[in-house]
Order: C-alpha cells, then sequence, then structure tokens
C-alpha cells in the first residue's frame, strides 16, 4: 500500500472535515479532508513536495498538486471570498514548486480581526483516482507536522490483475495439459477444431491418458473415432485450439507416425478443418452486405457499381459512405477464394501466407471487372484466362496443388538453391496449373452447365425452373454459379426476359434460408440454433454461404431440404409464368427486377419467395431430427433384417421374434421417458454453461474497465459503482454455479443409468447376432450401436459408428450364407 504523508499548513488546531458544520465542506462534497484553526498565519505546503495549479483570482483559496499525484484545495476562511484577496499575499505563482519549509500565502489578520480564517483543507474526489484520507492527529498541532496521510491501494489492483491475468491464461494451461497428456506434440499428426471439439490424430493410443484429460478443466467428454482424439470443450474450443497452436509452433517435436484415415474420415477432417475458419468471414461479410441492401433501398447511401470500360466509374466517383460500406462488404465476400486457398493450406500444415499470395494472385485485380484474355472458344461461349476471386473450388484445388507439389519439390531440389528456387517454382506452376489447366476444364464444365440450365428455363409448366432450384445451391459449392449466373444477368439485362432462371436463383437462396429457420426452430442445441439465427440476415438480401458452410450443409438434411424449397419456388414461379424484365437486387430485393410489370409481379414475388421459405422450413421442423428416435429406429432396422431373412434359406422368424420382444422392454415408454428427461435436464445444464461463461466475461471486463479507472483518476463514485455491478454479477454467478452442480449430480446418475441401459440393449444386439451362426449380420453392430447411442452421438459425447450396409453387401451376406450352410 503507497502512502503519502500529509502535513499541516500552519500550527493551529486541526479537527475531521465533518465536524466543521458549514453545509458544504462538512459533508464531503467537495472530498474528504480536514480543517484547521490557524494561529499562524504563513500557509505552506501539506505535501512534501509539490506545485501550485491554480490560485483563484479573489485569492482566498488554491489547489496545489503533489509530486505524486494528489490535489488538494486549501480554503483560507468560510466567507472570505467577498474581501476580494486584500487580506492574501502570495508568495508564488501558479505552476511554481513548493515544499513543506516555502511559504505559499501570508494573511494579514491585523486588518481583519474579525474574519474567521478557519481553514478547510479537502481532497477532490474528481481528481484523486481512488486514494484514500486517513487523519491520525487532531487538537492541537506545529506546522510541517504529519497529521495523516493517504493511500493508494496498489495491492487491490495487482490482485485484480493477477485475477485477470489468472483468467486470460487458463486456455494456455489446458492447451499445456492436454499436449502433456496426449503423449506430447510428438504422438499426434494433426489437429484442428470444429464448432465443440478439438480433432487430434493420435499415433498411439496407448500414452494417451483419457482420465486424466476428463479431469482438465473445461473439458466435458473425450471420444475416441478411429484414431482420432476428440475432445470436447463446448464454445471454448477455439481458445483451447489457438493456444496449442502456440504450443506447437513453439517447438521442433516431429511425429513418428502416420493414421490411415477412411474417405468419411477425410471428407468430414476436411470440412471441419477447411471451412469452419472461415465461417467468421462469411457471417460478417454476408451481415454487412444485408445491411447495405437496406441503406441502398433506404437512398441512404449509393448503389456502387464499378466499370472500366469506355464509361469508367470508379469508387472515388462516389459519395464516401457509399464507397466505405462497399468495402466492408465486398472484401468479405468478392474475393473469398482467398479464404478457402489459406485455409486450405493452412490445414494441410502448409506454409500460409503462400496461400494468400496464391489467392492474391488467382484473384488478380487486373482480371476483375469481366476482364479476361480468351483461350478458346465452343460455339458461342468462349473459355476464358479470369479471375477466380468469388470461386471457391478452383482456390482449394490451388491449395492442394501448392501443398503437394511444394512437398515433392523439397524432397529433390539441392538445398544450397532451395530457399531461393523452390518457392518461386512451385508458385508459379500452381498458378499456371489453375489458369490454364484447371480454368479451361472449368470453363468446359461450365459450357455443358450452362447450357443445361439454359434448356431449364425452355422446360414447360415451371418444371425446368423447378429444377435448376433444387440445383442451384449446390453449383454455388462448386463456384460454376458465378459464371452461369453473369450470363444469366447478361441475358436478362439485354433481353429483359430471363425465362425465370434470374429469379429462380433468388427462389433456391429463400429455400435455405427456410431450412435455417427451420434448423432455429428444431434445435435444442443454443450453439446452433443462434449460429441459424445470426446467418438469416443475410441470406433474405442473396448471401446464403453463412447459411449453407455453417448451418445446413454441416447439418446434411437441411441443406437438401434447402434445395426442394428452392425447387418449390421454380415451381410455382411457372405456375404464374413470373419473369424478370430488368437486373435487380438480391434476396428479397430482387422484385425490383419485376416492378416494371406491375405491382401485381411484385407481390407475385414476393409471395413465391415466402413460399420456398415455407416449403423448407416446414420440411425441416416435420423430418429434421438432432437425433434419431431409438425405439422407431429400432424397428426399423429389425425391418431390414426381416427383409434379409426372407432371402436366406435358414428360417430366423423366431430368433427375431425374441430379439423385438427383449427390445421392448429395454425400450419402454418408462425408460424412453427418462431418456427425454435426462435429455431437458443435459440442454437446460448446457444452457447454464453457456450463462456462465458469458457472466465470466463480463466480470473480466469490468474488472479490467476498474483497474484502468484507477490508474488514471477517476471517480470514487463510478468505481464504486463498478464494484456492485460486478458483486451483482458475481452473486448471479454463485447462484448458477450451485445450480449447475446440482444439474451435474443429476446428469452423472442418469448417465450412469443410460449406459447401463446402453449395455443391456448391445448384449442382446450381439447374443443375436451369434445366434445366427450362419449369416454374418455383424456389420449391423454399428447400426443398432448409434440407434442406441442417439443422445450422446447427437451431443458429442460419443462418436457415431460406420455403418456400411446396402444392397451389394446384402448379396454378399446371402451368398456367404450358402456356403456355409453347404459345409
Amino acid at each position: 500500500m503507497k502512502k503519502i504523508i500529509i502535513y499541516s499548513p500552519c500550527d493551529g488546531n486541526i479537527q475531521e472535515i465533518e465536524k466543521l458544520n458549514d453545509g458544504v465542506f462538512s459533508t464531503k462534497a467537495l472530498g474528504d479532508g480536514f480543517y484547521i484553526e490557524p494561529k499562524t498565519f504563513d500557509i505552506k505546503s501539506i505535501f512534501e513536495k509539490s506545485v501550485i495549479t491554480q490560485i483563484f483570482h479573489t485569492k482566498h483559496a488554491f489547489y496545489i498538486k503533489s509530486d505524486e499525484g494528489p490535489i488538494a484545495l486549501i480554503h483560507m476562511g468560510l466567507n472570505t471570498v467577498k474581501l476580494d484577496g486584500k487580506p492574501f499575499s502570495f508568495m508564488v505563482g501558479e505552476n511554481e514548486s513548493v515544499d513543506i519549509n516555502k511559504s505559499i500565502v501570508k494573511i494579514n489578520v491585523i486588518d481583519n480581526e474579525n474574519i474567521d480564517f478557519v481553514t478547510p483543507i479537502v481532497f477532490d474526489s474528481t481528481e484523486n483516482k481512488d486514494y484514500k484520507f486517513v487523519i491520525e492527529k487532531t487538537g492541537e498541532v506545529k506546522q510541517g507536522e504529519q497529521i495523516g496521510y493517504m493511500y493508494f491501494d496498489v495491492e487491490e489492483v495487482v490482485n485484480y490483475e493477477k485475477q485477470i491475468v489468472s483468467n486470460k491464461n487458463q486456455f494456455e494451461n489446458i492447451a499445456l495439459e492436454i499436449n502433456k497428456y496426449v503423449g506430447t506434440s510428438n504422438n499426434y499428426n494433426n489437429f484442428y477444431n470444429c464448432m465443440t471439439r478439438l480433432r487430434m490424430d493420435i499415433v498411439d493410443k496407448s500414452l494417451v491418458d483419457l482420465e486424466a484429460i476428463k479431469k482438465v478443466n473445461k473439458v466435458k467428454g473425450v471420444i475416441w473415432n478411429g484414431q482420432e482424439l476428440q475432445i470436447i470443450f463446448g464454445g471454448v474450443v477455439v481458445k483451447v485450439k489457438d493456444e496449442l497452436s502456440k504450443i506447437q509452433s513453439s517447438k521442433t517435436e516431429k511425429s513418428f507416425g502416420k493414421n490411415k484415415k477412411n474417405f468419411k474420415e477425410i471428407v468430414f477432417g476436411f470440412i471441419s478443418g477447411v471451412m469452419v475458419p472461415v465461417i467468421p468471414v462469411l457471417m460478417a461479410a454476408g451481415l454487412m452486405t444485408a445491411i447495405r441492401a437496406i441503406l441502398i433501398q433506404s437512398n441512404v447511401i449509393e448503389d456502387v457499381k464499378l466499370s472500366y470500360g469506355s464509361n469508367p466509374k470508379y469508387l472515388t466517383d462516389y459519395s464516401i459512405a457509399s464507397g466505405v460500406v462497399y468495402i466492408l462488404c465486398q472484401t468479405g465476400l468478392s474475393i473469398v477464394g482467398i479464404y478457402f486457398c489459406y485455409s486450405t493450406i493452412v490445414y494441410l500444415k502448409g506454409n500460409g501466407v503462400m496461400g494468400i499470395f496464391i489467392g492474391l494472385t488467382l484473384s488478380s485485380h487486373f482480371l476483375f471487372n469481366g476482364m479476361s484474355w480468351e483461350l478458346f472458344t465452343i460455339g458461342t461461349f468462349s473459355v476464358k484466362l479470369q479471375a477466380y476471386n468469388s470461386s471457391v473450388l478452383p482456390m482449394i484445388i490451388a491449395g492442394f496443388i501448392y501443398f503437394y507439389l511444394d512437398k515433392w519439390v523439397k524432397n529433390w531440389m539441392p538445398a544450397a538453391v532451395d530457399i531461393v528456387f523452390r518457392h518461386l517454382l512451385v508458385y508459379a506452376v500452381t498458378v499456371l496449373a489453375i489458369f490454364f489447366v484447371m480454368g479451361p476444364i472449368f470453363g468446359l464444365i461450365e459450357i455443358g452447365v450452362y447450357k443445361i440450365i439454359e434448356y431449364f428455363g425452355y422446360i414447360p409448366y415451371g418444371i425446368g425452373t423447378a429444377l435448376l432450384g433444387f440445383l442451384w445451391q449446390i453449383l454455388v459449392l462448386t463456384g460454376v454459379h458465378t459464371v452461369i449466373g453473369n450470363i444469366v444477368i447478361l441475358a436478362t439485362n439485354a433481353t429483359g426476359n430471363d425465362s425465370g432462371l434470374y429469379l429462380t436463383m433468388a427462389f433456391a437462396v429463400m429455400g435455405q434460408v427456410g431450412a435455417a429457420i427451420g434448423v432455429a426452430i428444431r434445435s435444442k442445441n443454443n450453439k446452433v440454433r443462434n449460429l441459424a439465427i445470426s446467418s438469416i440476415p443475410a441470406g433474405l438480401f442473396g448471401i446464403t454461404e453463412p447459411i449453407i458452410y455453417s448451418v445446413n450443409l454441416p447439418k446434411g438434411k437441411p441443406f437438401i431440404y434447402g434445395c426442394i424449397g428452392g425447387a418449390v419456388g421454380g415451381l410455382i414461379r411457372g405456375f404464374f409464368s413470373l419473369n424478370a424484365s430488368a437486373v435487380g437486387g438480391a434476396g428479397l430485393l430482387r422484385v425490383t427486377a419485376v416492378i416494371d410489370s406491375g405491382w401485381l409481379s411484385a407481390v407475385e414475388y414476393l409471395i413465391i419467395c415466402f413460399i420456398s421459405i415455407a416449403a423448407s422450413m416446414i420440411l425441416v421442423i416435420l423430418f429434421y431430427e438432432e437425433r434419431i428416435n431409438e425405439k422407431k429406429e429400432t424397428f426399423s432396422l429389425i425391418r431390414k433384417l426381416q427383409s434379409l431373412f426372407k432371402s436366406t434359406k435358414k428360417d430366423y422368424k423366431n430368433d427375431l421374434i425374441s430379439l423385438k420382444s427383449n427390445l421392448e422392454k429395454v425400450l419402454s415408454k418408462e425408460n424412453l421417458t427418462r431418456i427425454k428427461s435426462f435429455e431437458s435436464v443435459y440442454i437446460k445444464s448446457l444452457n447454464m454453461e453457456q450463462n456462465q461463461e458469458l457472466i465470466h466475461k463480463k466480470i473480466n471486463l469490468l474488472e479490467e474497465k476498474r483497474i484502468v479507472m484507477i490508474k488514471k483518476i477517476k471517480e470514487k463514485v463510478k468505481i464504486e459503482k463498478i464494484n456492485i455491478v460486478i458483486q451483482k454479477y458475481k452473486n448471479k454467478l454463485e447462484d448458477l454455479t450451485k445450480a449447475l452442480q446440482l444439474n451435474k449430480s443429476t446428469i452423472k446418475e442418469s448417465r450412469k443409468w443410460l449406459e447401463s441401459l446402453q449395455d443391456q440393449y448391445m448384449l442382446l444386439i450381439e447374443d443375436f447376432i451369434k445366434s445366427v451362426n450362419n449369416l454374418d449380420i455383424s456389420i449391423f453392430k454399428n447400426n443398432f450401436y448409434n440407434v442406441i447411442h442417439s443422445f450422446d452421438i447427437s451431443y458429442e459425447l460419443s462418436a457415431k459408428q460406420d455403418v456400411t450396409y446396402n444392397y451389394k453387401v446384402k448379396r454378399g451376406l446371402i451368398k456367404n450364407e450358402k456356403k456355409q450352410l453347404s459345409i
């Protein structure tokens, strides 16, 4: 605790300020302090070293500031302001330094015998940080005698700082523990995160201490998926992964093994590893685009349309607001390919900076705005060397080419020239391969796809545009939609008739919006629901990337239902025979493309948009399930077994009846009700943990703000208010933690019960598989496992097992049975 000594300014009688009873100083309205009834009238400093900061023009008072910070007001007499400064002779001026031995002001009391010169001395509460005054001596004192001190609670600030540092370092500590318990970085080849899990490719499972990992702070569960270790953290997984990346980058350890993955693991690993890091860009830019569309339609800003031809239109030709908003939108979406190129190379553990370099080259601004070189033509269609700024697939392919080419060149290029020539060679080959090889291939694909889509416009009764409505968002995934969309736009602009294609693109967007709304309604997971809700505004204004990559595509079925919604929109368009007469905005704002045909056409367009939304939303609500129904899916599998057994020589009917009967007992109404009850408690616990995390963040922010205020001289009242708010949140956090502990106790018991039920279920399945001795149906074991583990798979507490039963497998099983019976 830092002390600043306060000295008496003269001889006299000192008392606490509240005893003055003047109605102003005594209330401490001007700050805490003391007063002195002077016996000598040569006033000196109350601080060891100080500066006179202000002298009142009536000379009855002055401000003095200690070299250590605090400021005091010395007010000589209570009613001396009317004396117009006559009794006071200042020996120093403003901004002059003084000490306890130097005279500041002398009071002439001989000519002013009837004046009371009692002197309040207060420490201004608006200027003295969080300093506190303590009076140590009252009564008779001499000038220069210590009468008290001010203190600044440094220890309190340090404690707050330590707490904040501790909160910030917790994820570093978690990452260090994880790294240790998985066998250090030598024991994993790769790691990345999805929305809730840290996923690590483990070399040697025996080196992983699962029990220790489960006890690490923030860990909610641990799952094995083949050689991939999945550690469930929830929303904080990004912070853990970032800290683990820092640990990795600071070490030079090399892995000593490789793990084999099946195709499904590779694909889903790729989607999580490459797509997830780009989602924040898509979300931010998508929402910004939605805001821009509203501002344009409200005539707040201009619609920026750049051109560089004979009548150029540059960004600076527009207002500053229009230009800045345009930049905020286009940087995210117009060059989205760059982010995918970078993310791909980083996922493959390559040089991310080179990914940016390659992405920027392929998005060269010299090739923007339709400028390109024609390579060759097929009929009236030309294949061009062009930019791939908004294409995803070419950029991802470029990332793969660069990484594997760089790896190959590194193996044979001499070390002496490697640093100079390798990067140039790999960069040039990658870029040229995309421009001259992959580019033309995509060009040919685009020709074929466009010709098919053009044909859709001529299929009557809306059937053609229904097909386009279904396929359009699938084309968005490939990047082919950009070229096709531009051709449709140009044709619409030139002819004033789009054959329904231009409008159907918007209906396809609305279909994905409806699917996202359905997910938000159906999902019990707050994180998924919030992600869906936040992506919807951008979709309404024509930007579907946030919806596709963060919600619908990862969930699978919602993406298909969204495509169906687009198809419904295309079909209804045919019923109304609605065509665009001009080029308009995106999403709902594409209504401007039909306004020239009359307001009835505008109303029809909006009706079809909402039908598209409603169709996919209803499909998701009716048919999408975050987790499968245990009883329903169990009997569905039994029916598959019945179908299989009809084709076998031996009769397994009695075995199957017995299995069904036993499984019905396990999946009794009472047990299924208990599972649902457990699910409700678990969801409540997840929501509590999310709220807990938010409160922690609020407390940390307030504590940081408090420290800044203490250090930068702020009002004590404001600091006290912050303390009250902090305590309020801490009380709330304490209540939430207690409720969460009770919930977790219930969850622990319910989880134990559920595991026992799952074991009973799987034991019946295993016994049944053994009883069918002439037919190897062990392939069904994973199917049944996924059914009875529906709850924990849905909430990422267990990994879903691979299932491979199909018609081909069925024929193989029957064939093997015949062989067994013939032996």
